[in-house]
Parts: C-alpha cells; sequence; structure tokens
C-alpha cells in the first residue's frame, strides 16, 4: 500500500470515529422532540430520522443516509449498524398520507402498532418503549 492510501484509510478511520451514529443517539434526539414535531420524511435521503440526528449530532455538516451507510458529501462513506439499518427501513415503510412529513408521534405510533404487532415483519431489535422513553407504549 502507498503512503499516500495508507494516508487516506487512516482519514477515513479518524473520520468515522468522529461522526458515530447509534441507537443511543437517535434515542437522545428523539427525547428533544415533541410529539407534533416533524422528525423528517419518508424516502428521503438528507431528510429523514437518521439525518436529523446527524445534524443534531454534528451541526453545520449537510448529511445524507442511505439503506445500508451514511455520509457527508464528498467525504467518507459510514457503515450504518443492524440496528440502525432496521429503524431506517421501518422509517421510510410509514405508510404516506398527504404528506411525506412524518411526526414523532406517528413514527412512534406506527412502531407500536403496525410493526410490533405485525406477525409479517421481523421483532424489532429495540422496544418502542425503550426508543421513546416512558412516552412509547402507545
Amino acid at each position: 500500500m502507498t503512503p499516500q492510501a495508507i494516508q487516506i484509510v487512516q482519514e477515513a478511520h479518524k473520520a468515522h470515529q468522529d461522526y458515530p451514529l447509534t441507537l443511543t443517539n437517535v434515542k437522545c434526539y428523539l427525547a428533544t422532540k415533541q410529539n407534533d414535531e416533524i422528525l423528517g420524511e419518508c424516502g428521503n435521503m438528507s431528510y429523514c430520522l437518521l439525518t436529523e440526528t446527524l445534524k443534531w449530532l454534528y451541526p453545520g455538516h449537510r448529511w445524507y443516509v442511505g439503506n445500508d451507510e451514511y455520509w457527508l458529501p464528498n467525504g467518507p462513506v459510514f457503515r450504518l449498524d443492524p440496528d440502525l439499518k432496521f429503524l431506517r427501513l421501518c422509517f421510510d415503510a410509514i405508510p404516506l398520507t398527504t404528506r411525506p412529513q412524518v411526526t414523532k408521534a406517528r413514527f412512534r405510533e406506527y412502531l407500536f402498532h403496525e410493526i410490533t404487532e405485525s406477525q409479517y415483519v421481523p421483532p424489532l431489535p429495540f422496544t418502542v418503549s425503550d426508543l421513546f422513553g416512558a412516552e412509547g407504549n402507545g
């Protein structure tokens, strides 16, 4: 490996350490939101629950989140852990009404009633009450 390639790998590794994203981060972000506040839009890689969590954690950056990773424009790409991938897929699966925006209350209701009670969806890797705190019980 060339010295330049080694430097690129080291910078990417350092950047990942500088911008971690965890389920605990999402829980903390959700705790700052009221029930009627919008968390993001379904299917929007630059305005979803995870990008808004990243913007809250690391202000001043523009983030994108795909199904498997998150990244900064012209920056390194970071892998989402399985719990966050599942959370992202749940957020994008909310049936749209007339507006694609999803409020905290709508997301909690969707997870509690349509995901946890479904026989066709694998069990959540977290509980709704753990994700939303005491208010997470439907």
